[in-house]
């Protein structure tokens, strides 16, 4: 785990949240996507896309909320973390995420998840997704940053602009209109911006 925490911190910044500028500063092609595509089956092509363009053989998936040594670890001995291989299938990720530690079904990650990163091991892309905003963030470094929209589409994921990531998903959930309004002009500061790679 202690890897992976490194690897992690090199592609996002683990204590921000969303509008803040969660990735490193080497991601600078943004797309956007509802945080429950996520989470089912249907977003196995989307990993096994990006892997395959990346030349990755893995990816990790890690929870950030909650911390996975402070709870996950604490409470069951386990991380909330999970390691994928391009032969896995959409059953698989489906089935790794529902799985329920020692008896506990709300703790399967497909549940208690609020902060998600996946990562493969080139580092060539990351997600972040925030369950209670609704939203994911998939972001590529410059060398796959051109690449990134057209894979998505090959693998059938509907992905949004950021203004409409707002609208779609964000808005959802802020109620509160000055607070949304606040959010969305942060959000769309920081990721309205497309290949800002380094800044």
């Amino acid at each position: 785990m202690l890897r992976l925490q490194e690897r992690l911190k090199s592609v996002v910044h683990p204590d921000r949240r969303l509008p803040e500028p969660v990735f490193q500063p080497q991601y600078g092609s943004f797309q956007f996507t509802e945080f429950d595509a996520t989470m089912a089956d249907q977003f196995w092509p989307v990993l096994w896309g990006l892997m395959r363009a990346s030349g990755d053989e893995h990816c990790s998936l890690a929870v950030l909320d909650p911390d996975p040594s402070k709870y996950f670890f604490a409470q069951f001995k386990r991380y909330g973390a999970l390691r994928f291989e391009l032969g896995n299938s959409a059953d698989d990720y489906y089935n790794a995420l529902s799985t329920e530690p020692d008896g506990s079904p709300a703790d399967a990650l497909l549940y208690n998840s609020e902060v998600i990163v996946w990562v493969p091991d080139s580092l060539k892309w990351v997600i972040w997704g925030e369950r209670s905003l609704g939203v994911a963030v998939i972001a590529a470094d410059e060398a796959l940053g051109s690449a990134l929209k057209p894979i998505l589409d090959e693998a059938g994921l509907a992905t949004s602009s950021v203004d409409r990531a707002v609208l779609d998903y964000v808005a959802l959930n802020i109620r509160d209109a000055k607070a949304l309004d606040a959010f969305s002009r942060k959000f769309e500061a920081i990721y309205g911006q497309q290949a800002c790679y380094g800044k």
